[in-house]
């Protein structure tokens, strides 16, 4: 553990998601934390509603950015702002455990970047545990060098100071291409299951819309090409269900299992059709 705590500074990007704002803001107040001191910054991405007043409640830096949406360029203002030696990156929708804070900076000393869990909402039907089946799985994402994503991250600001801030040219996948810079930089990367986030349920219809836009980011941050689309047409590998459905200790029967299978498979395919759109995108910016 630093024997001398860090200053922190968490970095909220936001955008029209106020009572999930107001929860995560909440659960920042209620923290656990001992010998360091920390600030909380959010970044209003141009929300239809002014959140002055929340912020000043819980008394946050607010900065604006609303030319532009793009919670990138938002979690690069807030960098540039930030008085911390180590960022603590959070998404609007991620509510920390008490302990999460205390948790993350006392592994610090052990990492550059460091990413913690998410426990993922679902509800009764099968197909709302399509998303976390799918996403959010912190340790198998580091284990096989698929990068990792900024609403549950840890990271030393001198790591931006010598690898850049995130890109900003898509609005997905961003924090999966600076995570893996970093760790081919030779950073020190890991995962801290008791660095626990609550992330809402997310409805199947939702995650459709939302793997679309995660396909053309990854072709637009260089991560994937024409060629990937044929990858993502093909289903799940069984074992690779298997296994996410222990990391989630869900229990299926049979049916519902096949029913999984087959959701994923469909989702999989709307990242291919992302991919097509990131590639059209880039014939036509470089047409232009």
């Amino acid at each position: 553990m630093f024997v001398n705590m860090p200053h922190c500074s968490i970095i909220i990007p936001h955008f029209n998601q106020i009572e999930h704002l107001k929860k995560c803001l909440d659960a920042l107040e209620g923290q656990k934390v001992e010998t360091f001191t920390y600030e909380v910054i959010v970044v209003d991405n141009g929300s239809e509603v002014d959140i002055t007043p929340i912020c000043k409640h819980y008394s946050t830096e607010l900065f604006i950015v609303s030319d532009i949406q793009n919670p990138y360029i938002c979690r690069n203002k807030g960098i540039k702002n930030a008085k911390g030696d180590v960022i603590a990156f959070l998404d609007a929708k991620c509510i920390p455990n008490k302990n999460w804070l205390q948790n993350g900076l006392s592994l610090m000393d052990s990492y550059d970047l460091l990413s913690g869990r998410y426990e993922v909402g679902y509800g009764t039907s099968v197909s709302s545990k399509v998303f976390p089946l799918m996403y959010l799985n912190s340790e198998k994402n580091i284990k096989n060098g698929y990068g990792i994503s900024a609403g549950n991250l840890f990271v030393r600001k001198s790591v931006f100071n010598h690898i850049g801030l995130f890109q900003t040219g898509s609005a997905s996948g961003n924090d999966i291409l600076l995570s893996k810079k970093a760790e081919s930089t030779g950073f020190r990367m890991g995962v801290a299951s008791t660095c626990m986030v609550t992330y809402p349920q997310k409805t199947f219809d939702d995650l459709i819309r939302d793997v679309r836009k995660y396909g053309k980011g990854a072709v637009l941050t260089g991560q994937k090409s024409f060629v990937s689309i044929l990858i993502y047409l093909m289903p799940m590998r069984l074992q690779t269900l298997k296994e996410a459905i222990k990391y989630r200790k869900y229990n299926f029967t049979f049916r519902q299992k096949v029913i999984i299978w087959v959701l994923i498979w469909k989702a999989k395919t709307q990242f291919a059709l992302g991919i097509w759109d990131g590639v059209l995108e880039k014939i036509k910016n470089k047409a232009k």
